[in-house]
């Protein structure tokens, strides 16, 4: 009893040092930007951990945070990992999906169609579907497959009206006037862009009809719609291009002022964007064209270097995936993770067979002991039922043979 209490005080420091190998505080980690902290700790749970969801999750958690630092490749190797560990459908379609928005990043189109068939295959709850039909849809358009683009997006329209989810209708009505717009319809993609406007979801499509009037030449309903966007949208992603594309519009008009003033806001809303994109190297460039007009040598120079760096950068990534991830690659990675998957419900299905015959075999032996049973239990009544017949006959006799003497 003496050891008791230090008995106590161990089991307790136990709990609270492996309670912080969870998968709420990697989250916590993730949620306070603290990346590599989460990466970290998603390692220590895959080296200790013995449940499949909590490892599934910790590559999961490990996968998002190397996004997040800009490591597309070391993100995709973690999501790819996760799904030898998920069974519930819902995540491995996430998993599918989030690998294919990589993908969808740096322009490997091909593998962006991959992918998100792969998790429209994998899961097929509505909303989630509707997204993901135009997920692929902006990678088929890009491709310039209009008419597979178009089928995606009536499909994920269809849902959305059956849903009524208005969200989904103003995304649905936004990627089809895109598609328009690439075709350089831009009459039909002003239709389908006030559609979407009148949604509950008008911010983001102004910027559209902006670019739409400013490729019309109509220059000052471009700039009022840019202006526009700027005043209304939250994003900063949709903020940060609506000022690159006034300043390269006032740039074109000759307003050099006005175009470094958008400019210089874009690269302002720079840091707060994730990870190099092509809209991003133009925009440094637009920039140090402006500085040029300006005759502002150094800035121009110091200026086109970060856009020479952002597209290294951005280069160096796509090139890394493109080498790594091949078509071919990715047809028998996914192949191999459908064959898995089919022997372990093949194993699953067996296992419930074997089960299953177990339980009739048992419950045929249990049935046939009972049957013997009931049979030695009857020819016992019947033995018993006979003896007792039989010393009823005898005390019968006994009784009349003593009733005779007494009558002689």
């Amino acid at each position: 009893m003496k050891n008791f209490p230090v008995t106590i005080l161990f089991i307790l420091l136990y709990q609270i040092c492996s309670g912080q190998n969870t998968i709420d505080n990697v989250r916590r980690h993730f949620d306070q930007k603290n990346y590599e902290a989460a990466i970290s700790l998603s390692e220590k749970i895959i080296q200790e951990s013995e449940n499949s969801q909590e490892i599934g999750d910790a590559y999961y958690f490990s996968a998002i945070s190397f996004k997040k630092l800009s490591e597309p490749t070391k993100a995709i190797d973690q999501y790819l990992k996760s799904l030898e560990y998920y069974e519930d459908p819902e995540d491995k379609a996430s998993v599918y999906n989030n690998i294919a928005s990589i993908f969808l990043a740096y322009h490997a189109y091909e593998n962006t169609i991959l992918f998100v068939t792969e998790a429209i295959n994998t899961q097929v709850d509505s909303v989630d579907l509707g997204r993901r039909l135009l997920n692929r849809a902006i990678a088929y358009k890009q491709l310039q497959k209009y008419d597979e683009a178009k089928e995606d997006i009536s499909n994920a329209h269809n849902i959305a009206i059956a849903l009524n989810n208005t969200h989904l209708q103003y995304r649905a009505g936004n990627q089809l006037g895109l598609i328009h717009k690439d075709m350089k319809e831009y009459d039909k993609a002003l239709v389908h862009f006030s559609n979407a406007n009148s949604l509950d979801y008008p911010k983001k499509t102004f910027h559209n009809i902006a670019n739409v009037y400013d490729l019309k030449g109509e220059t000052s309903t471009a700039i009022q719609f840019f202006t526009k966007t700027i005043n209304y949208t939250k994003r900063n992603r949709t903020k940060f291009i609506a000022h690159k594309d006034l300043g390269n519009l006032y740039l074109r008009e000759g307003e050099s002022r006005l175009a470094i003033q958008n400019l210089l806001n874009a690269v302002e809303l720079f840091p707060s964007l994730s990870n190099p994109e092509i809209e991003d190297i133009k925009t440094f460039k637009s920039l140090a064209n402006c500085y040029e007009i300006l005759e502002e040598n150094e800035l121009a120079l110091a200026t086109m270097y970060d856009a020479f760096e952002l597209s290294v950068k951005f280069n160096q990534i796509k090139n890394e995936l493109a080498d790594k991830y091949t078509k071919e690659a990715i047809l028998k990675t996914l192949e191999e993770h459908r064959t898995k998957e089919q022997i372990k419900e093949e194993t699953t299905e067996h296992q419930y067979t074997v089960s299953g015959v177990i339980s009739i075999s048992g419950l045929i032996i249990l049935g046939l002991i009972l049957l013997i049973r009931n049979i030695k239990i009857d020819f016992k009544r019947k033995e018993i039922l006979f003896k007792s017949k039989e010393l009823a006959k005898l005390q019968l006799k006994e009784k009349i043979s003593a009733a005779a003497g007494r009558f002689k």
